[in-house]
């Protein structure tokens, strides 16, 4: 059986428990934190909100080809992963625009950058759970004796594309 696909926001749960991360929530106003280095960072806040938004659709698909870069008490810029730019129109920037106003409970700015080399992004980090997954339930069927047994008495094989894990979550 497959493993469940962990929480995106363990990490940065994780972080925050330390100490590491200070939660968005409890941004004091005027303060400005800067993410510079979390195009290089695995355990950018934005993995702990993305969820807590309740986005769906194209706006949810944008904001997953997001990290955030800086937030304050006001505003909140966001790298956007080049890969994910032609998501960005008005009507998905103004969904996403109208879940962090709700979220926050007042008008947040929001701006995007563009970039290149950016830290794991949450659709970056579905993707890679899915193929870890995918490698771990052919993994077993590969090593189950039975299976073995089969493809030695008779000469079975495993079609390639036929093993699916368990469960996909896509949490």
């Amino acid at each position: 059986m497959a493993e469940p696909v962990p929480d995106l926001a363990d990490n940065a749960n994780e972080a925050k428990s330390e100490g590491l991360i200070q939660p968005l929530s409890t941004v004091p106003a005027g303060d400005t934190r800067d993410s510079t280095d979390a195009v290089h960072d695995d355990d950018n806040e934005w993995h702990e909100l993305l969820p807590k938004l309740k986005l769906s659709g194209m706006a949810l698909q944008l904001a997953e080809h997001c990290l955030v870069k800086q937030i304050s008490a006001d505003k909140l810029v966001l790298w956007l992963e080049t890969s994910g730019s032609t998501l960005k129109t008005r009507m998905t920037e103004a969904a996403l625009q109208d879940a962090l106003d709700s979220y926050f409970g007042h008008s947040m700015a929001l701006e995007f950058e563009s970039v290149e080399n950016i830290a794991e992004t949450p659709a970056q980090r579905r993707i890679r759970y899915r193929e870890e997954l995918q490698k771990k339930a052919e993994q077993a069927i590969a090593q189950d004796p039975f299976v073995q047994q089969l493809q030695q008495q008779f000469g079975g094989i495993i079609l390639p594309g036929s093993v699916k894990p368990n469960q996909l979550n896509d949490n």
